[in-house]
């Protein structure tokens, strides 16, 4: 019965259950994709997210189970202003486009974490930015083939 009680109050419990909740919304918007081509990123997410959700249930479980209490289970700054951005991104997608909307989430998450900011983190967090433009661009446009959505700079 203690340990029922512990796990209770485990905030990694509920960060599991709530993976699998988005697992769940992510699947049932996947069958809402008609074009087949479209689906395969969000399935590769899933299978990512499935994959994470299991194996934190499972080391939950196990005897080697991490414990977070609920009460330092909250938000901090950092990651109230990603989820910030990652809205933002949201609402800028259409006006932006995709690469420019994916260029700045991307920056302004790099410069988020990277701080405090210093002029190599900087560099490095516009660097990464850079290398990740290009593979997302030779994977969506070059690979796939894809049209994806234009905005104001491409």
């Amino acid at each position: 019965m203690e340990n029922k009680k512990n796990r209770l109050k485990n905030a990694e419990w509920y960060v599991t259950l709530a993976m699998l909740l988005v697992c769940g919304l992510l699947a049932w918007q996947i069958t809402e994709i008609t074009v087949a081509e479209s689906r395969i990123l969000p399935i590769v997410s899933l299978v990512i997210m499935l994959g994470a959700s299991v194996s934190m249930a499972i080391s939950l479980l196990g005897k080697k189970a991490g414990f977070r209490r609920l009460a330092d289970a909250g938000f901090r700054k950092k990651e109230l202003l990603v989820l910030a951005m990652l809205l933002a991104s949201v609402l800028l997608y259409e006006r932006l486009g995709f690469y420019t909307t994916i260029a700045l989430l991307s920056l302004g998450t790099a410069l988020v974490l990277e701080t405090p900011l210093t002029p190599k983190k900087l560099l490095r967090s516009i660097v990464y930015t850079a290398v990740l433009m290009a593979l997302v661009y030779v994977c969506f446009a070059v690979c796939l083939q894809m049209v994806t959505p234009s905005g104001v700079l491409i």
